[in-house]
């Protein structure tokens, strides 16, 4: 008897711990939290819980938010996951100490004004899914390898979204991610690419600072307002994709600071950047338009010329020109407007304009 009694507790002893899940708060009744609160994995926070200290998620786990109230206090979600049931909102002086993954079932996490930092622990993957991420101050990303998927966005709300060297933002397959009303700092190399071609990056009311050159390798742009690229320098941004990027109606694509925009997609196609409206725009203020030998065409909409552009075509003929119009069908006669003071320069190659 006493062997069996020694023997069960030392199994007890060592067995692993068996955290079961928990509701935090109630669905029926208003409960405050005024601690920070510890969440385990398969824990869910309910629909009237509010939580004014915060909460930090433990290795391992996948909780659920399902709160009405505003979040106050440190939120360390620590590369872990969150599902979201409802909007998460945090309140003045909330602040997001540690990112993590959010699955959002399209809702929105809105941050404060006091998160200027979103860090993963370590250098790590993070998954963003169907989610709407409003920025309420200039913020950093740094040490996130975030992947999009579902259709996701990033709201600026006019707020700068800087990018540290350590930071990358991934649009996966069949995953949209629209940036919305943002400046993005910190573009080169290829710190924002899609998975494959089904993979869009759209722009409304976004501007790109480039840092040093950038190449887009992978995936579409869909440009649906104003797309500004620019820089601190005369860097190129290269776009290489084998996929077709479209600049629908009203949108317009703004190229400046002296930026090179480099048409060199990965396939000999001339039609990959596409104005899909007789109101989609190409704006080029100062910049240089390159074309490889593979040449480029565009059809319909507006080029507009509003300082000196360059334009340098390495084609050696005219089937390898840079093409404006197809001289075939109204739709497809490009208007180009040159500004008073502005010039178009050929600066190299072949430029054909196929007007009617």
């Amino acid at each position: 008897m006493k062997n069996s009694f020694l023997s069960f507790f030392i199994l007890a002893f060592i067995s692993p711990l068996q955290i079961i899940a928990d509701t935090i708060g109630s669905d029926a009744l208003v409960q405050k939290i005024d601690i920070q609160q510890t969440l385990n994995n398969g824990d869910r926070v309910a629909c009237l819980a509010a939580l004014n200290n915060g909460f930090t998620i433990n290795s391992g786990s996948t909780v659920t938010f399902d709160s009405i109230f505003p979040v106050s206090g440190n939120v360390e979600l620590n590369n872990e996951t969150i599902i979201l049931t409802s909007d998460l909102f945090f309140g003045n002086g909330a602040t997001v100490t540690s990112f993590g993954n959010i699955i959002g079932n399209n809702h929105a996490v809105e941050l404060s004004t006091s998160t200027t930092l979103l860090t993963c622990p370590q250098e790590s993957n993070i998954i963003l899914d169907n989610v709407t991420l409003f920025l309420a101050a200039d913020t950093t990303l740094e040490k996130c390898n975030v992947t999009i998927s579902g259709e996701t966005t990033i709201h600026g709300r006019g707020n700068t979204l800087i990018l540290e060297p350590s930071a990358t933002i991934i649009a996966d397959s069949d995953a949209t991610l629209l940036l919305k009303n943002i400046t993005i700092k910190g573009i080169n190399g290829k710190r924002i690419y899609g998975t494959d071609a089904t993979s869009t990056i759209s722009l409304e009311n976004a501007t790109w600072i480039l840092d040093n050159d950038f190449t887009f390798a992978t995936g579409t742009l869909s440009v649906l307002g104003a797309f500004t690229i620019a820089g601190t320098n005369d860097f190129t941004f290269s776009y290489e994709s084998a996929a077709q990027s479209n600049i629908y109606e009203h949108g317009n694509l703004i190229i400046k600071d002296n930026i090179t925009f480099s048409y060199a997609p990965s396939i000999a196609d001339k039609t990959l950047i596409n104005m899909t409206a007789n109101t989609s725009k190409l704006t080029l203020k100062r910049a240089t338009l390159h074309t490889t030998p593979i040449g480029m065409i565009l059809t319909r909409g507006i080029l507009l010329v509003t300082n000196n552009t360059t334009i340098i075509n390495e084609g050696s003929n005219n089937t390898e020109a840079v093409i404006f119009g197809d001289g075939i069908t109204q739709d497809n006669n490009l208007d180009v407007q040159i500004m008073p003071s502005a010039n178009l320069n050929v600066g190299q190659g072949f430029l054909v304009y196929k007007n009617i």
